[in-house]
């Protein structure tokens, strides 16, 4: 059986890395580990600078998805992104 390490804030919150969240996708422009509960991204659809706090992105409702690059983003299956409360733009 194959064991996982559980992701960290470090893990998810680099700049650059991806999430997608109520059917957005976004771009993770700041976050700082000595200030780790905001975290400011980018939406790719309008490239607005949002600030999201920690509860926020790890609340189970809605879900948010993480990824180090928007094409694995993309990737994930559209089934478990359904699920997950994105549908279909």
């Amino acid at each position: 059986m194959k064991t996982t390490m559980p992701l960290t804030a470090v893990d998810l919150f680099r700049i650059g890395y991806w999430f997608r969240r109520e059917g957005r996708l976004f771009q993770i422009v700041a976050w700082d580990a000595k200030d780790p509960l905001q975290v400011e991204a980018r939406a790719v659809d309008d490239g607005t600078i949002h600030q999201f706090t920690l509860a926020q992105l790890f609340a189970s409702s809605p879900l948010t998805r993480f990824a180090p690059t928007q094409a694995e983003l993309l990737a994930m299956p559209q089934a478990d992104a359904q699920r997950a409360g994105f549908g279909p733009n």
